[in-house]
């Protein structure tokens, strides 16, 4: 697969990149990808293993204090936050995707602007007592800011969450109160379409581009 986006400074999405469109791709095609969970785990996988070395959190409770919205995966590289995801399994119909599109815009608009940032809480525990580390202790937060890219990584039939322009449409539309992230990506696995027979897994930044 050739990224849409081959200047992509950001460490998180180019590997992204380039695992959706591999390991990913290969790992559907070999039909072990049953499940949302089981994409989850295989992409947490892959990107550990991958170079420059990320950190990667699964399903963060309390990111950004926001009870009841906790994203699939965080990426990070040294305490910055690279990539927020949301992903979305379901290869036999199309893709709900407002929802996702609008927890990562409500997310991003936390941070305070396209040019802020915005210091988090630690997203690690202590091993000695499992709670998490002191956030008030500099050295354990993270930071979001413009770098941080907003990322929907789905795998499903062809359909409008595929079409960059129904997206737009949506974020500009009444039905979502918040406008579209700076720096957001669609990750589509296109596994059923009437234009070809072989599963498409690409790249389409929307707007704006991670540093």
């Amino acid at each position: 697969m050739k990224s849409k986006n081959a200047h992509n400074t950001n460490v998180a999405v180019r590997a992204l990149e380039k695992i959706w469109g591999n390991q990913i791709r290969a790992d559907y095609r070999r039909g072990i990808l049953p499940n949302e969970k089981t994409l989850q785990a295989a992409i947490y996988h892959y990107l550990r293993r991958s170079r420059p070395k990320v950190d990667v959190f699964v399903e963060i409770t309390k990111f950004l204090g926001q009870k009841g919205n906790i994203p699939d995966l965080i990426i990070t590289r040294n305490h910055r936050i690279e990539a927020v995801v949301e992903l979305k399994f379901v290869p036999n119909k199309g893709i709900v995707y407002q929802r996702d599109c609008r927890k990562l815009a409500k997310w991003s608009r936390l941070v305070g602007g396209p040019s802020m940032s915005k210091k988090v809480d630690t997203l690690e525990l202590n091993p000695k007592t499992m709670n998490w580390k002191d956030k008030k202790i500099e050295k354990n937060r993270y930071t979001l800011g413009s770098f941080t890219a907003w990322v929907f990584a789905a795998i499903g039939t062809d359909c409008d969450a595929f079409d960059p322009e129904k997206v737009k449409e949506y974020f500009l539309s009444k039905k979502c109160v918040v406008k579209s992230p700076s720096n957001f990506s669609i990750f589509r696995g296109i596994v059923f379409s009437r234009k070809r027979r072989a599963p498409q897994f690409d790249h389409l930044p929307l707007s704006g581009r991670a540093e």
